[in-house]
């Protein structure tokens, strides 16, 4: 088994949580970066909060959209514009 695929399994488990949210790796959000650079829920401090992942998680979804940009209209040129 690689280094890699140890640290990962090893973090996996959630030895590194703290009760101390300043000190948890979590910072209290409940969800922690490994060194592998993959998110892990926290055994301590997680609750269901959304993963840091998800689109926007505090961002209350009312269905409203932002309006498409008015379509680019390009001048033809005319051929006394053609410097060749």
């Amino acid at each position: 088994m690689s280094e890699l695929q140890t640290y990962y399994d090893n973090f996996r488990t959630g030895y590194w949580a703290h009760p101390d949210a300043d000190r948890c790796p979590c910072r209290g959000r409940g969800w922690a970066l490994s060194e592998v650079d993959t998110w892990h829920t926290c055994p301590i401090h997680y609750n269901g909060q959304p993963g840091p992942d998800d689109d926007y998680p505090d961002v209350e979804n009312t269905g409203d959209t932002i309006p498409a940009p008015p379509p680019l209209v390009l001048e033809a040129c005319a051929d006394d514009d053609i410097p060749f």
